[in-house]
């Protein structure tokens, strides 16, 4: 941390004409609110590293977790594909059920018909 040097600024003060009672306390106010607070260059350098540091980390962390979600959408899209495909072999299965049954209904019906006309043509 930086330091105040009072010596320096309360004869700094004096000089700008200010009296040495008043340079004083405005100096001593400084020291007491500031003195600790101060960052020197060397703090400020160092939090700028410091913050890089934790900026790259977290680039890294973002760019794994992109990854991740890649391979997740992947597995995903993969997933969909292969229920896709079994939807598929079910409907298809249901078609040709579908075709059997009609083609059953179709042929009651045609025996029915050929009943109805073997009836009519006996009665009349």
């Amino acid at each position: 941390m930086a330091m105040l040097d009072t010596l320096k600024a309360t004869r700094q003060l004096q000089e700008a004409g200010f009296p040495e009672s008043q340079a004083d306390a405005l100096v001593a106010t400084f020291a007491d609110g500031f003195g600790e607070n101060l960052a020197t260059k060397h703090d400020i350098a160092l939090q700028g590293t410091e913050l890089r540091s934790e900026i790259e980390a977290v680039r890294a962390e973002i760019a794994l977790q992109g990854t991740e979600l890649r391979s997740e959408i992947e597995a995903v899209r993969t997933e969909i594909e292969a229920v896709r495909t079994e939807l598929r072999g079910e409907l298809r299965e249901m078609e040709q059920r579908l075709v059997i049954r009609m083609y059953v209904i179709m042929g009651g019906g045609v025996a029915f018909l050929s009943g109805v006309i073997a009836i009519a043509a006996a009665i009349g």
